[in-house]
């Protein structure tokens, strides 16, 4: 697929369920866009660090180890905000129903998806899970629009780096940051549309990235 730098966000407006017009990050928000915008990045992996399974890190990577706090600081300036739990799933699943928006089994998200795979078991005698169903080529993050997208045109919204969303929790008063998505470091059935992680506010992780949304004014 081409990556193209100006196209980063897309139109969605869902009519089956209840949210306003708005808009989401067609790739993963990546360390040079947050170069080009003058943000220091957060990124463990950076921009020239080297890889085991492939070129160096370059500025077409995700951002990564963010935290929610800093990122919601930093992104209004700029119009944009974090997506909710539901925006972030609507525009995920691609109007699909199904575990993963390519059907319901592992081996489906062969060429769509950056998981912890087969790729990730020949780099490794002991470590984290892995599911030989897939094999993806890549051991951590890959530039974003790697892989094909989904119904919407969005890529990566599984696997690769997780994506943080905003979204209430019973239980916690007030809005909590949660991972969805998946990522490098997590096998298909935990990359699945139903996983979803909290995230406190002071905790980051190498596989922790930003899909941004911005919302629109309705007609």
């Amino acid at each position: 697929p081409h990556y193209d730098p100006h196209r980063t966000l897309i139109e969605m407006e869902v009519a089956e369920v209840s949210i306003e017009p708005f808009m989401i990050g067609k790739y993963e928000l990546t360390q040079g866009q947050v170069r080009a915008l003058g943000i220091r990045s957060q990124s463990m992996s950076y921009i020239g660090h080297p890889r085991i399974d492939g070129p160096p890190v370059s500025a077409r990577h995700p951002e990564e180890s963010v935290l929610g706090p800093v990122v919601e600081d930093w992104l209004p300036h700029f119009e944009l905000r974090l997506p909710s739990i539901v925006e972030w799933e609507v525009a995920a699943r691609g109007g699909t129903s199904s575990i993963w928006f390519t059907g319901d089994e592992p081996a489906s998200l062969q060429g769509y998806a950056n998981v912890a795979d087969a790729s990730l078991g020949d780099y490794q005698e002991h470590g984290r899970p892995w599911d030989g169903s897939v094999r993806d080529g890549f051991t951590s993050h890959a530039p974003v629009g790697t892989f094909l997208p989904n119904e919407y045109g969005l890529h990566d919204v599984l696997g690769n780096v997780a994506e943080l969303a905003v979204g209430e929790l019973e239980g916690r008063a007030g809005a909590s940051y949660l991972a969805r998505g998946g990522s490098y470091m997590l096998r298909p059935i935990e990359s699945r549309f139903g996983s979803v992680r909290l995230v406190l506010p002071n905790q980051t992780t190498p596989e922790i990235g930003v899909r941004v949304a911005r919302s629109l004014p309705r007609s």
